[in-house]
């Protein structure tokens, strides 16, 4: 029986088993909005540049709402803006001059 159990375990982490990265405590709506922000920060991430500002490591809010619907996160733009917002009051995202600054779509940078 004991050896049985040993056999369980070896195959979970043969196959990449084990504790999910976004599930340790979290309900399923907060690991949603974990996981988007981590796929935004990979696709959308970068240095950009306004009126001979440099701003590092951000994204543009209106990609951020098309990524959400194109990625099924969201079905309207409207939905997209509202979960980004609750991106930024859980501190997934903030905007990069004003942190207090509510989410909208347009060309906005935010991190």
């Amino acid at each position: 029986n004991n050896n049985n159990n040993n056999n369980n375990n070896n195959k979970e982490e043969a196959e990449g088993g084990g504790e999910d990265p976004y599930s340790s405590g979290k309900d399923a709506a907060e690991m949603e909005l974990i996981k988007a922000a981590d796929e935004m920060k990979s696709l959308l991430v970068r240095d950009r540049w306004y009126k001979f500002r440099r701003y590092s490591q951000c994204l543009v809010a209106q990609d951020a709402v098309e990524m959400l619907v194109k990625q099924g996160y969201a079905k309207t733009e409207g939905d997209a803006i509202f979960f980004a917002e609750k991106m930024r009051k859980t501190g997934l995202l903030a905007h990069v001059v004003d942190g207090e600054k509510p989410f909208e779509s347009g060309y906005l940078f935010f991190r």
